[in-house]
């Protein structure tokens, strides 16, 4: 074998701008991880906490969206 194996000016360990890049990819996925995670605990909070307030707010005239995110989404975080 030649004394230039694998290539002549290369090593195996990454330099350090290089580990940016080879970190994203585990970062990325841990955090969608995390981020399921959280998600369905909002989301079955916020189907426990909701049953209570759609009729009061709707009454009031608010549209569907206004009572899920100013309403129910409070409340629903409150508890965590």
């Amino acid at each position: 074998m030649p004394a230039s194996f694998p290539f002549v000016g290369t090593s195996l360990s990454p330099r350090r701008s290089q580990l940016g890049g080879y970190m994203a990819l585990p970062a990325v996925a841990y955090g969608l991880i995390q981020a399921a995670g959280v998600a369905r605990m909002t989301r079955a909070t916020l189907l426990e906490v909701s049953g209570g307030l759609h009729p009061h707010a709707r009454a009031k005239g608010l549209a569907g969206w206004a009572v899920l995110y100013k309403h129910a989404l409070r409340n629903a975080l409150i508890r965590w």
